[in-house]
């Protein structure tokens, strides 16, 4: 969660080492944007997130600002926006985004629970018709059988769309670990430990040791 442009640059250079698939990016506390300058400093996708307080984040302004924050990260290479399910005019928005050559993620976030798998499904049903490039469901895990309900969703439903979905918390790790064994588009970790952006997130290092011992492509 940088601060600052020059927190980011250091955050991509320390990660880059790791090779991730991706690098979100989050906004919600730089103040003075170089969108120029974080696109310039790397070859790997990038994801921009500017999530609200209302949504779990920090980023302290208006709606209007947080999308004018996008749209110039999408004007300027950004390959992927974060937009919430909740946004207002979504569909117009993902348009907008999308001529701009980024693709959306419409993310939905429970920080309490996981709902039943019926609003699961009208969860994703919802972020499909808006137009979503990948549809984004994460939850908080309150005991084991969580990540069972969401792992099930995944086996069922990763075929009709792109997916990330998993739970949240301690309780929630092994959703987050094993969601693209069972067809997940991607998972998310910390670049280490103390900088995660998330309860119950692993390091990039730790994931990769996992699937390794596995013996998968990670």
């Amino acid at each position: 969660m940088p601060k600052n442009i020059d927190e980011s640059l250091q955050n991509i250079k320390n990660i880059e080492k790791f090779s991730p698939d991706f690098i979100e990016i989050r906004l919600d506390k730089i103040k003075i944007f170089d969108f120029k300058k974080i696109v310039a400093s790397t070859n790997t996708p990038l994801i921009a997130t500017t999530r609200a307080i209302n949504e779990g984040g920090f980023f302290a302004g208006n709606d209007q600002e947080r999308i004018k924050i996008l749209l110039e990260a999408a004007k300027e290479g950004f390959n992927y926006i974060d937009l919430e399910l909740s946004t207002k005019n979504l569909v117009e928005l993902v348009k907008r985004f999308q001529y701009l050559n980024s693709k959306v993620i419409i993310s939905f976030h429970d920080y309490k629970k996981t709902p039943s798998i019926k609003i699961i499904n009208e969860i994703f049903n919802k972020e499909i018709s808006k137009g979503a490039d990948i549809c984004k469901i994460i939850t908080t895990a309150r005991k084991f059988e969580d990540n069972l309900k969401l792992l099930n969703f995944i086996c069922c439903n990763y075929k009709k769309a792109r997916i990330v979905c998993f739970a949240m918390g301690e309780s929630g790790r092994i959703s987050r670990f094993i969601s693209p064994i069972l067809g997940a588009h991607f998972t998310f970790a910390s670049m280490e430990e103390g900088e995660e952006t998330a309860p119950g997130q692993l390091e990039i290092n730790r994931m990769r040791e996992l699937y390794e011992r596995l013996g998968l492509n990670s």
